[in-house]
This record gives structure tokens, sequence and C-alpha cells, in this order.
């Protein structure tokens, strides 16, 4: 009697231990079929799709070229406005259009890399600064100030139509007191000119130390400072404690990430006070 109870109970165990099995299966199986939330909001328009809003925590926003198996193909207007989180922005390939005011007033913004199939640039969509009416009657303002930070802009391809992308940019009642911003592009990307929007361009050839408000910086008594180059590339860091004459060492390399930029750290930098630096691709 002990024993048949004995082998049924195994066999139990058994029948178990496969049903088990079995829900495990379809639990991962499940897993790997489920959407992954994204943090945009989309509109579907012919089998195309269009970013209308960004639900996410920001820092550096990559874009994704596709959502459920379709290609994102426009920035929507709005779709990041007043966004104050967003640190920098990554606009796939596959992106032809940006919308107008499509990051305006993203106080945060620093650098948006805008992909090589933008062929048209909206008013107003690269425009992150925030306006302060200074002047106004009954509601209506006439006179402007604008604030905002810096901003770097990186074209992968050529120059893309678009009349006012950053916004007003000339004399007159709007008064610009923002850090300047510039824009960027890639040798041989077709023929650009000294300025786009109202906004300095020029080539962008070699890495280079990033200046803004977050580089360089000291924290917890280490210096760093942003490098800026194309992702996955290598870049090797130098530094010399003097310019006459200048003695070159390298003091480490770094790998470049999908943000277009990546921190470097010289703990070493406390002892030497007046170290300059220097960067070159490896």
């Amino acid at each position: 009697m002990n024993s048949y109870l004995l082998r049924r109970s195994s066999r139990s165990h058994r029948s178990s231990g496969r049903s088990l099995g079995v829900a495990c299966l379809v639990w991962i199986c499940g897993l790997l079929h489920a959407q992954v939330p994204i943090p945009f909001s989309v509109v579907t328009n012919e089998a195309t799709i269009t970013i209308t809003g960004y639900t996410g925590t920001g820092g550096d926003v990559v874009i994704p070229a596709s959502i459920n198996g379709l290609p994102v193909t426009s920035i929507g207007i709005h779709a990041f406005s007043e966004n104050q989180d967003i640190r920098s922005v990554v606009i796939p390939d596959s992106v032809k259009v940006i919308e107008a005011r499509a990051f305006h007033q993203c106080g945060g913004l620093r650098r948006v890399i805008v992909g090589q199939g933008v062929v048209r640039i909206d008013n107003e969509a690269l425009d992150a600064r925030t306006p302060i009416c200074t002047r106004g009657v009954g509601g209506a303002c006439y006179e402007f100030v604008f604030y905002g930070p810096g901003m770097e802009v990186i074209f992968l391809g050529s120059r893309p139509d678009g009349d006012w992308p950053f916004g007003c940019r000339g004399p007159g009642s709007f008064e610009d007191r923002s850090a300047p911003s510039r824009v960027r592009y890639l040798p041989g990307s077709g023929a650009w000119g000294s300025e786009f929007g109202g906004v300095t361009a020029s080539a962008l050839e070699a890495p280079s130390i990033q200046t803004h408000r977050n580089s360089p910086v000291v924290e917890d008594g280490v210096f760093s400072f942003n490098v800026l180059w194309m992702p996955g590339s290598r870049v090797v860091v130098e530094a010399t404690d003097g310019l006459t004459p200048p003695n070159w060492i390298q003091i480490g390399d770094i790998v470049v990430g999908a943000a277009w930029d990546t921190r470097f750290s010289d703990p070493e930098k406390a002892s030497h006070p007046s170290r300059l630096y220097r960067v070159r691709p490896l």
C-alpha cells in the first residue's frame, strides 16, 4: 500500500512538473511577443508613423526608426514642446519632416542629431528658447526677450528646406539673451554655406571638447568634460601642463556613446592645476 502511494505520488509530481513547465513556457512566450511600451504618442497615416507627443523621463532621447513595424517619418507639431527634461535627441534617417514647434521651449535641450532623411524643418521647430514678455497692452504682448540654452544641431545629411527652424533671430523687438546655438554638418554632405536659419553653420571634422553649462564640471572633487564625436568611435584624450613648449601625453581614451557625447574624467587634475586638454580620433 505504501509502495503504491509513493509511486502514485511520484507520478503526480512528474505530472505537475510538466504542467509547470508548460505554464512557464507559455508565460515566457507571452513575454517575447508582448509589445514593449514606448514613451511616445503617435498617429498612423497611410502606413507611416508621426510622433505627436513624448511621455518619457527625459535625458538622452533616441527616436526609433519604426514603431510596431511602421516607419517613423515625421515629428509632429509641438511633439516635445515645453519639455524641460530632455537633454539630447537623436532623430533617425527614416524621418523626413520636423513640423512646427516640435522642440519649442525645451529649456534643457543641448543637442539634436538630425538623420539623413530629413528634407524639411518647419518654423520654430528647433527653437528651444523661452520668450519673456517685456511690453504689452491688454493681454497682447508685442516685445519679448528670449532666454535659453545654447543648442548644437548636427545634420547627418544634406541641407533641408526651412526658413525659420530656429525662430526669429534677427534684430527688432525680439531681444535675444540666450546662449548662441550652432549648426554642424558632416564634410561632403553638400552645399551648406556659413549659416542655416540664422544660426552659424560649420563642418564637423574632428572630435571636440564640449563647453556648456554642464561641461567642463567638477563633481565630488573630480574634473570632467564631455567629448563630442560620432557614436562608436574611439577618441584619445591628451593633456599638457603648459604650452611653452607643450608636452602632450595620452591620459586616456573613450568610446563615444549613442548620444554623440561621452564624459571623460581626470582624477589627476587637482595635481595639475594648469593642465590643458585636446582630443583626437584613434
